[in-house]
């Protein structure tokens, strides 16, 4: 009766439906079209924006172009990032790399056979 009686309080216009989502009463659905980037402040319909399950709205706050032009960006920024702490921490990577190696090896082996490369077991 709750619901029937929030439904019919809210504007038909700005919510399609109340679900009941037991943990916090009720779940409003909006029925926008469009998002806000946060990046670059202007409006844009939703496909523009990429899924992300932590968020309340389920996009992310980026849209797709300002994240791809950021990450083009300072591309150069990580790559010489990474070079660096590779080089710094060899020893430990490949380290983590034989005990992952000597962990998952049988496994390896099974997937190889099967895709039809010999490997001594």
């Amino acid at each position: 009766m709750r619901g029937q009686e929030l439904a019919s309080s809210i504007n038909a216009a700005s919510f399609i439906s109340l679900s009941p989502n037991l943990s916090r009463g009720f779940k409003m659905t909006s029925i926008c079209t469009h998002k806000e980037c946060f990046f670059a402040g202007n409006p844009q319909p939703k496909e523009n924006f990429t899924n992300n399950k932590n968020r309340t709205n389920g996009l992310n706050a980026w849209c797709k172009v300002c994240r791809s032009n950021d990450n083009k960006k300072n591309k150069p920024k990580w790559q010489a990032y990474n070079k660096k702490y590779k080089q710094e921490h060899k020893e430990e990577i490949e380290k983590y790399e034989k005990e992952v190696y000597k962990e998952k090896r049988k496994e390896l082996l099974k997937t190889w056979k099967h895709q039809g490369a010999y490997y001594d077991t």
